[in-house]
């Protein structure tokens, strides 16, 4: 049998990818450390060699997108060929999503990771995408994909809920590991000395790496806890950064 994904969004499956890898690589360094690992998802790679074996034409199917992606196209029509027992090659891909739903719930469990949940535009592609593949092995008809809008959202206010103005906590050069203790110190500092929002301002800021990043998403997660709002105000170069990494739309991200 053959696999039809119609207007298959190729931008978005890229992202996917990327997002998915980018866990797997989190996840894999608190392996090695060990006592940090916890109970850890299964590794994905395990489960994608199994598909390899299992479909004949997934390994070029990806190469495939890749080349799609590489030259700018949005969307395309997919075949993917399917031998063997397609009940068997069902339960395999089910295997997939779910192990992608449990790097979701580990994500949504804690502060271990950089790495945020998958963004809801993502979320929805998957399920769309492991609905069509299992749907069809089963013998559903193929469904093409359609954009979904994203749920409206107003824009965020600068002043908080109780009618305070937000606390500033401005940084400047290049931020990484050595910084990430006082960085850290200060937004717990601001946290505990305030109860309005807080803003933190990068205009002049150069650089942040992926230790900073990680100081952000754990502030950001207390803030939301404690039902208030931690906005950051950043550069051109430094917004690309939360771009690349998925940050963008989970944070509150400004531009200066």
């Amino acid at each position: 049998m053959q696999l039809e994904l119609l207007n298959f969004p190729v931008d978005r499956f890229q992202r996917a990818r990327q997002h998915a890898a980018a866990v797997q690589r989190e996840l894999d360094v608190l392996r090695i450390e060990g006592e940090r690992a916890g109970r850890l998802p299964r590794r994905s790679d395990e489960i994608i060699a199994d598909l390899d074996a299992r479909f004949t034409g997934y390994r070029a199917t990806m190469d495939m997108l890749d080349g799609l992606f590489a030259q700018g196209t949005d969307h395309a029509d997919v075949q993917i060929p399917v031998l063997g027992d397609a009940e068997e090659r069902a339960v395999a891909v089910q295997a997939l999503a779910d192990l992608l739903d449990e790097m979701d719930a580990y994500c949504e469990a804690g502060d271990q990771l950089l790495t945020v949940v998958t963004p809801p535009d993502l979320r929805a592609f998957r399920a769309w995408l492991f609905a069509e593949v299992i749907g069809q092995l089963r013998g559903a008809t193929p469904t093409a994909w359609q954009e979904r809008d994203a749920p409206s959202q107003a824009a965020p206010s600068s002043a908080t809920p109780n009618g305070g103005e937000p606390l500033v906590v401005r940084e400047s050069g290049a931020l990484d590991l050595a910084d990430a203790a006082r960085l850290r110190e200060a937004l717990q500092t601001a946290f505990t000395t305030t109860s309005d929002d807080v803003i933190v301002d990068l205009t002049d800021v150069e650089f942040v790496d992926s230790v900073i990043l990680s100081v952000f998403v754990t502030a950001h997660k207390r803030f939301v806890a404690a039902d208030r709002n931690l906005a950051l105000v950043v550069p051109p170069d430094v917004h690309r950064v939360f771009e690349l990494t998925g940050l963008v739309g989970v944070l509150d991200v400004r531009d200066a």
